[in-house]
């Protein structure tokens, strides 16, 4: 990180009060260091979660070696999405949005 982003990148820190604005989260993506953490944490996120579903549908197809079994593996997590969806939903527009979110965010941690 250049000496001239760190004064910088404190400014943008220190200017945010309440909502950041959009103008003021795309400041900090002039930061390289910060910049590159989004994209490399990104990358290796994406990149992990696809690996781990292949190891985990060769797996399933190594110990059964069922087409069938490895199609249930498969498709499970699009079933799962339907369901919270619809019930996530239903929550989501009958309650306070804000507090739906901190709640959604502490069941996470």
């Amino acid at each position: 990180m250049t000496a001239q982003a760190v004064p910088q990148a404190a400014a943008i820190a220190s200017s945010v009060t309440g909502q950041p604005r959009l103008s003021q989260l795309v400041g900090l993506l002039a930061v390289p260091g910060f910049l590159k953490l989004c994209v490399s944490n990104g990358l290796a996120h994406s990149f992990g979660q696809r690996m781990q579903g292949i190891a985990v549908a060769w797996l399933v197809l190594e110990m059964t070696g069922s087409t069938f079994w490895l199609g249930v593996i498969n498709g499970l997590p699009a079933v799962s999405i339907v369901l919270f969806s619809l019930g996530g939903g239903f929550v989501a527009d009958s309650r306070d949005p804000r507090r739906v979110l901190m709640m959604s965010r502490a069941a996470l941690a």
